[in-house]
């Protein structure tokens, strides 16, 4: 190769300051929690459609409503438990009684034993429940 087959030399140039640019972004957001939106954003659905708020506030009341009506049915179900649960201890108490009584008493103290280990157990560790 000979050194007319090179290309010619580029001459060397002032370093150029690179152009820049700023861009700047806003971003507003507004959160609220409740049944209802704010005010503001309600007046702004009355002049979307007249009977939106309406439609909104029952909406809200309805929900209100059914939750009261769904936590009372909870308190219901949590109480016939513990009736139940009750229920079923006494049980095993008289039955184990009424073994120790009729001269089965070893079956009788076991049984007897589980069902007080049972509701200690219930009483000291507590119901875990996933429920928040």
């Amino acid at each position: 190769m000979t050194s007319s087959d090179l290309p010619e030399p580029v001459e060397e140039t002032a370093a150029v300051p690179a152009a820049t640019e700023h861009l700047s972004v806003k971003r507003f957001e507004t959160t609220f929690s409740g049944p209802l939106p704010p005010p503001s954003d309600l007046a702004a659905y009355g002049q979307i459609s007249p009977d939106l708020v309406e439609r909104i506030v029952t909406a809200s009341e309805q929900e209100r409503e059914h939750r009261h009506r769904m936590d009372l049915e909870q308190s219901r179900r949590d109480s016939y438990g513990l009736v139940a649960g009750f229920a079923v201890a006494v049980l095993f108490l008289l039955v184990a009684a009424w073994l120790i009584n009729g001269g089965r008493e070893v079956a009788g103290v076991i049984l007897g034993t589980v069902d007080l280990v049972a509701l200690t157990a219930v009483f000291v560790l507590g119901r875990h429940s996933d429920d928040p």
